[in-house]
């Protein structure tokens, strides 16, 4: 489910904000106390969680959910007082916390957006992935460990067409999933 609307936010964000050194799947990467925790190699670094969802049959092999995912921020920058906040540059905190909502705001994608499918562009088969993104709360920058850390909660619809041959080895060609589509004449 998680694998293309991952992929297509890793390449959104590292299109859109270039200070971000590290861009990864959330694993603990920057609290030392959890065991299992990844390790952070650069900062800044944006890391993607998604949570564990019910998703919903749509029919042909094709799956939604509504996912409220967060999109944590590490920095080392520190604070010292208000002057930091009052004169700003490109590669602070709050520089690119915003730079990283407003990417996101109201953005949506198919997965032609991705190189490997950017074939299917204006085709039956180019299909939404990620619906809509709307943030949905945030959690003000806060100090662990010498790191600054800012979580934004974001909300929208993604769409899981994995079991689609197009999306899949199986055939090696793409199938026209127009022939799949209903036409109901309006009254």
């Amino acid at each position: 489910m998680y694998t293309y609307p991952y992929q297509i936010l890793k390449k959104k964000i590292t299109t859109d904000v270039p200070e971000l050194k590290e861009i990864d799947w959330f694993l603990h990467q920057y609290d030392p106390n959890k065991k299992q925790a990844g390790f952070m190699t650069a900062e800044p670094g944006f890391y993607i969680e998604f949570p564990e969802i019910d998703t919903e049959q749509l029919g042909y092999g094709i799956q939604m959910a509504d996912v409220e995912w967060t999109a944590h921020l590490v920095t080392q920058n520190v604070y010292e007082n208000d002057k930091r906040i009052e004169k700003v540059n490109a590669t602070d905190h709050a520089v690119i916390m915003d730079k990283i909502f407003k990417s996101l705001l109201n953005w949506s994608s198919k997965i032609s957006y991705l190189p490997e499918f950017a074939s299917l562009a204006s085709t039956a088969n180019d299909q939404r992935i990620i619906g809509t993104i709307a943030r949905k709360g945030i959690t003000p920058p806060h100090m662990l460990n010498g790191l600054m850390v800012t979580k934004q909660r974001f909300r929208c619809v993604m769409y899981d067409h994995a079991s689609l041959a197009v999306y899949t080895h199986l055939t090696g060609k793409p199938i026209d999933l127009s022939s799949m589509i209903i036409r109901v004449p309006l009254p």
